[in-house]
C-alpha cells in the first residue's frame, strides 16, 4: 500500500523558524520607523541649526558695520584729531615760551583752555584756533596779546569765510606795519572788510598787497584806509596781491626820494608832488599826487618812464579814479563796525549751524582723548611701539610669530560673520541628514549581506555536501525530481541531530524524525518500479531493523538503523547514494 510523503515535520521546521524572522522583521519595520523620525528630527534640527548660522552671521555682520567700524573710525579720528591739535599747541607753547622741555607754565594751559573754548563756542575748530595762536606767536605777540588780539581775528576770518591762521597773519602784519595797537585792530578789520565787500578785491589779496607795500606807505603818509582803498582799485584792472604790493611800494619809495632824471621828467608835467609843512618839504597826501597827475595828463607811458616798468603801470592804473578812491575812504570812515556785521551775515542760517556742529564734534573727540581713555590710548601705543621694537630685535622665529599675532588682530572684526558661515554650514549637513540615513540603509544592507555570505561561508560543507548528494546520473524526468525531492529532504534531516534536536528536544523530536524517513522510504519504494526489495520496520523503542535488497540491518539506536537503511536505498537505485 503506498504511503504519502508525510511534511509535517518541514512545516513545523518552518513555523519555528518564521517566529523569529517575524520578530527580526517587526524590529526592523520598528527600527525603520523610528530611523524616519530620526530623520524629521534631525532635518529639522539641521535647519534650526542653519537658521541659528544665518542669524549668527548677521549679528556678526551686523556689529562689524554696526558697531565695530563706527567705533573704530571714532577711534581713529579722535586719535587723529587730537595728535594735530596737540602739535599745533605744543608749537604755541614752544613760540611763546610756555611749554619748554617738561616745564609747562600756567600760561599755556590758559591757552590750551581758550583754545577748546572757542572752539566749543564759535564756528572753528579747535585746531583752526591752535593754528591761529600758533601764527601769532611767531609774529611775536605774547600771551596776553593772543587773547587780546583772537576776538578779532575770528571776526576777520568769520567775515571773508578764511581760515584763522591766514587771518591772523594778515591782521597782525597790518597791525605791525602800521605800527598800531591792539584796540586799533577793530578799525583794521572794519578796513579791510570795507575794502574786499566793496571791489573786487580779496582779503588774501589785500593782506598780501599790504605785506609788501604796508610799511612804505606808512612811511610815505599814507593812512591805512588811502593804502587799502588803492589796492582795492588796482584789483578791479587785475593788479592785485604781490604785484600792486610791489608797485605801491615802489612808486612811493622814488615819489618820497626823486631822482635827478624824475624831477626832470615831473618837471616837463608841471607836477609838484611836495608841499611845506611845519617849515620841512613832505610829499603830498596820496589823493592830490593822483590828482597832480591827472591834471598834468600822465598816462602810462609818462608814469612808466617816471617810476619804471615795475611800478609805472601799476600807479598809472588809479589815475582818472581818485574821486572814486576818495569816496571809498570817506565809506571806510561810515563802516564803523562792518566787520562785525559781515560775520554775522556769512553766518547765518545752515552754513552757521553745519559749522557749529563741525567743531563742537572736533571739540567732542579732543575730549575723549583727554579723558582716561586717552591715557589708556598712549599707553597702548608705547606698549605696542615697544613690541615693535622688539620685534624688530627679534630672531626670525619671533618674527614670524608676531607676524601672525598681528594677522589674528587684522581679522578679528570679522570672524563672528565667519563663525555664522559655518554654522550654517553645519546646519545645512544636518539638515540633509536623509541622505546620512540613506547612506546609513545602504551601509546596513550591504552588512546584512555580508552578515549573509557569512553564514554560507560558515556552512558551505554543508551546502558542498547538499550539491553532491544530486544524482551524478538522471534516468528521466520524473526519477530526477523525486532524487531531488529525496536529496532536499536528506539534506534538511541530516541536520536534525546536530541542531534540531538541541532546539526541539530529543523525545518527541525523534520520533518524528524517524517516522518522516519511514513515511519517505515508503512513498520513494511504491512510487519506483525497481525490483528491489526495500523493508523498514520500526520494532521497538530500543531497537530497529530495516531491510534493503534482502539485507536486513539492525542496531542499538533507531537514528543509525534508519540512516544506514535510508543511505542504502541510493544502491539500489545504481547509484552511490543521494
Amino acid at each position: 500500500m503506498a504511503q504519502t510523503f508525510d511534511l509535517s515535520v518541514l512545516f513545523k521546521m518552518v513555523d519555528r523558524f518564521s517566529s523569529p524572522l517575524k520578530q527580526a522583521m517587526h524590529s526592523f519595520n520598528k527600527f525603520s520607523e523610528q530611523a524616519k523620525k530620526a530623520n524629521s528630527v534631525t532635518r529639522q534640527f539641521g535647519m534650526n541649526v542653519s537658521d541659528m548660522g544665518r542669524k549668527v552671521r548677521g549679528f556678526g555682520a551686523m556689529l562689524s558695520v554696526g558697531v565695530t567700524l563706527p567705533l573704530t573710525l571714532l577711534a581713529k579720528s579722535a586719535i587723529g584729531v587730537a595728535r594735530d591739535f596737540d602739535r599745533s599747541m605744543n608749537m604755541v607753547g614752544a613760540v611763546t615760551r610756555t611749554k619748554i622741555g617738561d616745564e609747562i607754565k600756567p600760561a599755556f594751559i590758559e591757552l590750551r583752555k581758550e583754545a577748546k573754548r572757542l572752539g566749543a563756542s564759535t564756528i572753528f575748530t579747535t585746531q583752526q584756533v591752535a593754528d591761529g595762536m600758533q601764527v601769532m606767536g611767531l609774529k611775536g605777540l605774547s600771551v596776553n596779546q593772543i587773547f587780546e588780539v583772537m576776538p578779532k581775528v575770528l571776526e576777520l576770518a568769520t567775515a571773508a569765510q578764511m581760515d584763522i591762521a591766514e587771518s591772523a597773519n594778515i591782521v597782525i602784519n597790518i597791525m605791525n606795519s602800521q605800527k598800531l595797537s591792539v584796540e586799533e585792530l577793530s578799525t583794521v578789520n572794519d578796513v579791510l572788510v570795507s575794502a574786499f565787500t566793496r571791489s573786487s578785491a580779496q582779503l588774501g589779496a589785500l593782506g598780501e598787497s599790504f605785506k609788501y607795500a604796508g610799511n612804505i606807505t606808512r612811511v610815505t603818509g599814507l593812512s591805512i584806509q588811502e593804502t587799502a582803498a588803492s589796492f582795492a582799485f588796482m584789483a578791479k584792472v587785475g593788479i592785485d596781491a604781490s604785484m600792486a604790493g610791489t608797485a605801491m611800494r615802489t612808486a612811493m619809495a622814488k615819489l618820497a626820494a626823486p631822482s635827478k632824471q624824475m624831477i626832470g621828467i615831473m618837471h616837463r608835467l608841471g607836477v609838484k608832488i611836495y608841499q611845506m609843512k611845519d617849515g620841512k618839504r613832505v610829499v603830498k597826501p596820496f589823493i592830490d599826487i593822483l590828482k597832480e597827475f591827472e591834471r598834468a595828463g600822465a598816462d602810462a607811458v609818462s608814469m612808466t618812464e617816471l617810476l619804471g616798468l615795475r611800478a609805472g603801470p601799476g600807479f598809472a592804473s588809479l589815475l582818472g579814479m581818485s574821486e572814486e578812491i576818495e569816496e571809498l575812504i570817506r565809506l571806510m570812515g561810515v563802516d564803523v563796525g562792518i566787520a562785525s556785521q559781515i560775520a554775522i551775515t556769512q553766518m547765518s542760517g545752515l552754513p552757521k549751524v553745519i559749522a557749529e556742529l563741525v567743531a563742537a564734534w572736533e571739540i567732542v573727540r579732543i575730549s575723549f582723548m583727554e579723558s582716561k581713555f586717552g591715557d589708556w590710548v598712549q599707553s597702548f601705543i608705547k606698549w605696542f611701539t615697544n613690541l615693535l621694537r622688539t620685534i624688530a630685535d627679534a630672531d626670525p622665529t619671533m618674527k614670524a610669530i608676531a607676524a601672525a599675532v598681528l594677522v589674528f588682530i587684522g581679522v578679528l572684526a570679522p570672524v563672528i560673520s565667519l563663525l555664522g558661515l559655518f554654522v550654517m554650514a553645519i546646519g545645512a549637513i544636518v539638515a540633509n541628514a536623509a541622505i546620512i540615513g540613506t547612506v546609513v540603509a545602504i551601509g546596513a544592507a550591504f552588512a546584512t549581506m555580508a552578515a549573509a555570505v557569512t553564514l554560507l561561508i560558515t556552512n558551505l560543507d554543508a551546502i558542498a555536501a547538499w550539491f553532491n548528494s544530486i544524482p551524478e546520473k538522471i534516468n528521466g524526468f520524473a526519477n530526477a525530481v523525486e532524487r531531488m525531492a529525496v536529496s532536499i529532504f536528506d539534506s534538511l534531516t541530516s541536520m536534525i541531530p546536530d541542531f534540531v534536536l538541541k532546539w526541539m528536544g530529543s523525545g518527541e523530536g525523534q520520533s518524528l524524525i524517524d517516522q518522516a524517513r519511514v513515511n519517505q522510504l515508503a512513498t520513494v519504494t511504491s512510487n519506483n518500479k525497481s525490483s528491489a526489495d526495500i523493508t523498514i520496520k520500526v520494532t521497538s523503542e530500543n531497537g530497529s531493523s530495516a531491510t534493503i535488497g534482502g539485507v536486513t540491518k539492525k542496531g542499538d539506536a533507531k537514528v543509525n538503523v534508519i540512516n544506514d537503511a535510508y543511505l542504502g536505498m541510493g544502491a539500489a537505485f545504481g547509484g552511490s547514494g543521494f
